[in-house]
């Protein structure tokens, strides 16, 4: 007992460091940076500042995101409101229990060892080195541990040739509703879920609990959601709650497809918009498809039946979920790296069973520490975020443009064309007005600055390119040097205007 408890405290101990230290480099939120430069991650912080400063979301301050997102960015804010630094820590909190829920998940299938404790977390870091977690802080990223979880709860259940319980259906419930209330577009999993525990009742001979599981589902779900939903009607904001999440995502988001999304909404729009994304991201993204591809061969080869089945269900109707309404960033993928633990079984399977056969154990924890050392080095070497190593505030805009701003007692800034690119952080100001930044509304967005501007309501006004704004004058301007989701360098402009004496 003594050992297996000392194993645990060795194994977080280890996984609490790596998580640490990976997301020193792999996200901007570090403090090895001046700035995540990321457009939604700011906007999530200054909504999350701005929900805490007493505004209320969509009435007062407005996002397309649900209320949990800006509930999960909020412990950041408060352990630092100005910088990034508590996102760094709130990130590697998610990482480190990303990564003990996929050797929950290991650990069903593999007999747990020394060797595959101190890979895992190598692999699992494939999951955030990628161009598509970009610099850190996606809603994804932030529910992977979540969705993990909920994967592992299914799978410990059939791995245990057992019903779920009621206990288990009311988890999931919770989590789904979690995700609901986050970006619903990512729930399609628990769709799946679903169906697999009706057809999984049958082979079980349980379909008598089908419907009590289901109570217990609806309950979890229900639990949250009042919770939510009570915020809204204690702040007298539950129409602004429909337009603004429901109606802005349903309605605006998918009325502006991508390029790479199909035109219609039937099953084969759906699987011509996922064959392309594989062939877009295939490039990009060469790991996940080869862990996916391994994961789904390793189960079909060892016939697990169900495990495949649950695994299958909710990957397809994750797919249907995320890409079914027609419009497509890159990023999203990162709601399907939760099923990348399945390829890590055989892989993990093969290099333990290889390093057992080593006489000498020692040399085997030797070999094992330094792959795992030079791998985790070389992921974090391609990480997109390191190239902005060496940067300092001084050569970034939003920090020059702050000693600007901050001459001025109680400022407001316009942020005129373009979503929240950190100047508001920059400055330590919160919005004075409610769509502060460019969003999916954006016949809103265009109206309410522009009647700004002409009434002389702001102090100050950042464009991304330079306008004649009546009353304002061009008082300086900046170029930031960032990189694309594809890794492709750009140059970005921004000019700041001053209210004119």
């Amino acid at each position: 007992m003594r050992t297996a408890t000392n194993k645990r405290i060795w194994v977080y101990f280890y996984y609490g460091v790596f998580a640490l230290v990976a997301m020193l480099f792999v996200t901007q939120s570090s403090p090895l940076y001046p700035l995540n430069f990321w457009n939604d991650t700011n906007v999530y912080h200054t909504v999350a500042r701005c929900i805490l400063n007493g505004k209320v979301l969509y009435r007062d301050i407005h996002d397309q995101k649900g209320l949990l997102m800006f509930v999960m960015e909020m412990p950041g804010v408060l352990i630092s409101g100005n910088t990034f630094f508590g996102m760094y820590l709130t990130e590697a909190v998610a990482f480190f229990f990303y990564m003990l829920q996929s050797r929950k998940i290991v650990n069903l299938f593999l007999k747990s060892s020394p060797i595959i404790d101190i890979l895992l977390p190598v692999f699992a870091l494939t999951s955030c080195s990628s161009p598509f977690f970009y610099f850190g802080g996606t809603a994804e990223e932030l529910l992977l541990p979540i969705t993990t979880y909920a994967l592992y709860i299914g799978l410990r259940a059939i791995r245990n040739g057992r019903m779920f319980t009621n206990r288990e259906a009311f988890i999931i419930g919770i989590i789904c509703s979690w995700v609901f209330w986050t970006k619903f577009n990512l729930c399609g999993l628990y769709l799946g879920y679903i169906v697999f525990v009706i057809l999984y009742s049958r082979r079980c001979n349980a379909t008598g609990k089908v419907l009590p599981l289901a109570g217990s589902f609806l309950g979890g779900f229900t639990a949250v959601s009042l919770a939510v939903i009570g915020y809204f009607l204690i702040n007298d904001a539950v129409r602004e709650l429909v337009d603004g999440y429901f109606i802005g995502n349903l309605y605006l988001y998918s009325a502006k497809r991508s390029v790479y999304a199909g035109d219609t909404a039937t099953v084969g729009g759906i699987l011509l918009n996922y064959a392309k994304m594989i062939v877009f991201n295939l490039r990009y993204e060469p790991l996940f498809f080869a862990f996916a591809g391994l994961g789904a061969g390793y189960l079909i080869r060892t016939r697990q039946k169900d495990s495949l089945l649950l695994t299958a269900l909710t990957y397809v109707y994750a797919v249907i979920g995320i890409y079914g309404a027609g419009f497509l960033m890159e990023y999203y993928i990162m709601g399907l790296k939760p099923f990348a633990v399945f390829g890590w079984i055989p892989v993990l399977a093969v290099i333990d069973k290889a390093l057992g056969r080593l006489s000498s154990r020692r040399l085997a924890m030797l070999l094992v520490s330094y792959a795992a050392t030079m791998l985790t080095a070389t992921l974090i070497v391609t990480s997109p975020s390191v190239f902005m190593l060496g940067v300092k505030k001084e050569d970034c805009p939003q920090f020059k443009f702050a000693e600007r701003i901050n001459t001025v007692e109680d400022p407001k800034i316009i942020n005129y064309g373009f979503l929240d690119s950190g100047f508001f952080l920059a400055a330590d100001v919160l919005p004075f007005n409610n769509h502060y930044c460019m969003a999916s509304d954006r016949d809103v967005y265009v109206y309410e600055p522009n009647e700004l501007i002409s009434k002389r309501a702001g102090d100050f006004i950042i464009s991304r390119m330079p306008y004649n704004f009546p009353g304002y004058e061009l008082c300086d301007y900046g170029t930031l040097t960032d990189i694309d989701f594809r890794g492709n360098i750009r140059h970005l402009d921004f000019f700041l205007y001053e209210l004119e004496k």
